[in-house]
């Protein structure tokens, strides 16, 4: 009987050990996603940032 129980056991922790590394897998997935789309975001931030300074530089350059 106890041999049944554990081997219902092992299957039990073999289903919710796949199932867990299945999740991880996708979390993983979308943590890449996300890490990709912020430093897209942020190059597009740095580049607004640069031409906003070299416009407001220019204007400065043509008001002296």
């Amino acid at each position: 009987m106890a041999l049944r129980n554990a081997k219902g056991y092992l299957k039990d922790m073999k289903a919710r050990t796949k199932s867990l590394k299945d999740d991880r897998d996708s979390l993983d997935e979308k943590f890449k996603n996300v890490t990709n789309e912020r430093n897209d975001m942020h190059a597009k931030f740095e580049t607004a940032v640069m031409q906003l300074r070299q416009k407001a530089n220019y204007k400065n350059y043509m008001l002296e």
